[in-house]
C-alpha cells in the first residue's frame, strides 16, 4: 500500500558537511531550513545522510540552526573519505547507506558525492524512487584539485557519465546548458538552479548605482570572493597573484575572502606577495550576514576552477554587484562574456580590473541585476515543485 504524503519519509544524500554542537543542535551553510523545507514538499519527514563535523557552542553564531520538526540526520563521519582509511571506511558507510535507503521511501541524491553515488546504487537496488541533484562537475571538481585528483578523474568522469546516463531516472541539473551537456541522461530531466532568491528588491540597484556614481577617480575598490577558502580549485590564490601584479603598477584593490576552512594557505599566499594591507581573509558568515557585506563590496569575482552554478555569483547580482568570472561551469551563463576569464588566468583577471570604468560598472549592476530576477524563489519552486509532481505521479504517490 501507497503511503499518504504525511508517512513518508525523504533521504537526503550528500557529503555534506553539517555542524553538531554539544547539545545535538545542527547547523548548515548550504542546507539549509530552506532546503529542508524543499524536500518536505515530498514527504513527512526529510533525513540528511551526510558527514558531520563537531563545533564548539561559541562558534555556532558563524552557521545557520536547522530547525528540528520534521527533520533527521544520519551521521557520517568527517573522515570517511580519509584515503589511509577509504576501504575500511567505505564498507562500514555502504551499510549505513543501505539501511537508510531501506528506511525511507524516496532517495534524493545530491552530485557530485561519495555518499550520494552509493544512494543511487542502493536505490536502484532495492526499487526505490529515486532523483538525483546534479550541481557541478567531477572533472573540474577531480583535475583541479591535486595531482591525485588528476589521476583519477578520468575514471571518475566516466563514472558519473555513465551513472547520469544508466542509473538516474530523474535528474534535476542546476545549469541551463553546461552540465547537460557534459552528463546527459536518458531520465527525465529539468533545469532548475539550486540557488534561490527570495526577493530582488530595485532599491538595491539603485544604492549600487549611488555607490558607483560616488567614485572618485583615485578610489581603492572592494572585490570580494565567497567560497570555502581551504579549496584551492576555489582560485582565491589567482586574484591574490594578479592584485600583487596590479600594485607592482601602482593600481590598488582591497580584496575580502568570505568562506570556511582553514586560512593558512591562503595567508601564505598574501605573505608572499606582501599584501597584508590589501588582503583580508573574512572567515564564515551567516546567510544573511553575506547579502549586507555584499553591499559593501564594489566588484565580486568568482576565479573557481571547478562549480556547478555558483550560489555566491547569483546573490551578489542580486545586490546589482559588477562580476568576473572563470570560464567554468555555469558562471558563462550568468554574465557577458567579456567579463569571463579562463580557469586561472592571473594576466587576465589583473586586465580585466584595471580596465573597469564607472560607466561600464553600472551597466554590469543592471544587467546583472536584471539577470537575478530569473533566479527569485517563486519563479523556480514553479517549475522545481512541477517537476516533483511529475516524479511523484509516475510514482504512483498521492502528494496531498
Amino acid at each position: 500500500m501507497k503511503k499518504e504524503k504525511s508517512e513518508r519519509k525523504v533521504l537526503f544524500a550528500h557529503d555534506g558537511p553539517l555542524f553538531k554542537d554539544a547539545a545535538g543542535n545542527y547547523y548548515g551553510i548550504h542546507i539549509t531550513n530552506k532546503i529542508k523545507e524543499r524536500y518536505l514538499y515530498m514527504g513527512g519527514k526529510m533525513t540528511a545522510l551526510i558527514r558531520t563535523k563537531h563545533i564548539p557552542q561559541e562558534n555556532t553564531s558563524k552557521y545557520s540552526p536547522i530547525n528540528p520538526d520534521n527533520f533527521g540526520v544520519i551521521e557520517i563521519r568527517d573522515d570517511f573519505k580519509k584515503m589511509s582509511r577509504f576501504l575500511f571506511n567505505k564498507k562500514e558507510v555502504e551499510k549505513i547507506v543501505e539501511q537508510a535507503v531501506l528506511d525511507h521511501d524516496i532517495i534524493v541524491a545530491r552530485i557530485p558525492s561519495m555518499l550520494g553515488s552509493i544512494a543511487i546504487t542502493y536505490a536502484n537496488k532495492h526499487k526505490k524512487p529515486l532523483m538525483c541533484e546534479f550541481v557541478a562537475c567531477s572533472w573540474d571538481a577531480l583535475w583541479n584539485h591535486s595531482l591525485k585528483g588528476k589521476l583519477v578523474a578520468p575514471y571518475f568522469f566516466i563514472r558519473q557519465k555513465l551513472r547520469m546516463k544508466n542509473e538516474v531516472p530523474y535528474v534535476v541539473y542546476v545549469t541551463k546548458e553546461f552540465l547537460q551537456q557534459r552528463y546527459p541522461t536518458k531520465g527525465i530531466s529539468t533545469n532548475c538552479s539550486n540557488v534561490e532568491l527570495k526577493e530582488v528588491k530595485e532599491e538595491s540597484l539603485i544604492a549600487r548605482k549611488e555607490k558607483i556614481n560616488s567614485y572618485t577617480q583615485d578610489e581603492v575598490l572592494t572585490l570580494c570572493t565567497v567560497a570555502a577558502i581551504d579549496v584551492l580549485y576555489k582560485g582565491q590564490a589567482d586574484v591574490i597573484e594578479a592584485l600583487h601584479k596590479l600594485k607592482k603598477q601602482g593600481i590598488n584593490f582591497k580584496y575580502k575572502l568570505i568562506g570556511q576552512g582553514n586560512p593558512a594557505y591562503l595567508q601564505s599566499k598574501i605573505d608572499k606577495y606582501n599584501l597584508n594591507d590589501n588582503v583580508e581573509i573574512v572567515g564564515p558568515l551567516k546567510h544573511d550576514e553575506v547579502f549586507e557585506f555584499l553591499k559593501k563590496i564594489d566588484i565580486y569575482i568568482q576565479p573557481s576552477k571547478q562549480e556547478g552554478l555558483p550560489r555566491a555569483v547569483i546573490e551578489a547580482m542580486s545586490m546589482a554587484c559588477p562580476v568576473l568570472g572563470a570560464r567554468t561551469g555555469g558562471i558563462p551563463e550568468l554574465i557577458d562574456n567579456k567579463y569571463i576569464f579562463e580557469k586561472g588566468d592571473v594576466n587576465k583577471i589583473a586586465e580585466l580590473l584595471s580596465m573597469l570604468k564607472k560607466d561600464e560598472l553600472l551597466q554590469m549592476a543592471e544587467t546583472n541585476f536584471n539577470t537575478s530576477k530569473d533566479y527569485v524563489s517563486h519563479v523556480l519552486a514553479e517549475r522545481r515543485f512541477s517537476f516533483y509532481d511529475r516524479f511523484l505521479e509516475d510514482h504512483g504517490l498521492n502528494n496531498n
